[in-house]
């Protein structure tokens, strides 16, 4: 934005930024102010350790840590959105890529193991297929039934 030439149009924007600093300044402070006194308050509540209200109280420090963590984070925010900008900031784009696992060196030695299926069921001995082929009876009379090694 170019400065006015003005002295008048100087005068009024000077006292406009000041108007917006010294709110933006109370906004901070205030944030600040309950910070200090959440974090008291917090303190306190884990002092008392006893007694019959400590569960109610448990609730009640839980949700003002939760109110607390808030705060800090949005006055953080609001720290970062006064700075002025420094000038025009250009953002790459980002593409995440897939992890790749790296191939294994050239000199070590490659070996191929091929371990064969087993062609009888290992408890009971019975013949084993493959699910949904058929399996007809070797006395010819028989229907064919599906999946069933011992045709019964």
């Amino acid at each position: 934005m170019p400065l006015p030439s003005d002295l008048v149009e100087a005068h009024a924007l000077i006292l406009r930024q000041r108007e917006e600093l010294a709110a933006a300044e109370a906004r901070a402070s205030g944030a600040a102010a309950m910070i200090a006194h959440l974090k008291l308050v917090i303190a306190k509540l884990r002092r008392e350790q006893y007694g019959q209200s400590v569960e109610r109280g448990r609730k009640v420090l839980d949700q003002l840590e939760l109110q607390l963590e808030e705060l800090e984070a949005g006055a953080a925010e609001s720290a970062v959105m006064a700075e002025p900008a420094a000038g025009d900031t250009a953002v790459q784009a980002f593409t995440r890529r897939r992890p790749m696992r790296a191939p294994l060196p050239a000199h070590l030695p490659r070996e191929r193991v091929v371990v064969p299926a087993p062609r009888a069921c290992p408890v009971c001995g019975g013949r084993l297929a493959k699910l949904g082929e058929d399996i007809t009876d070797p006395g010819g009379g028989a229907a064919p039934v599906e999946g069933d090694p011992d045709g019964a």
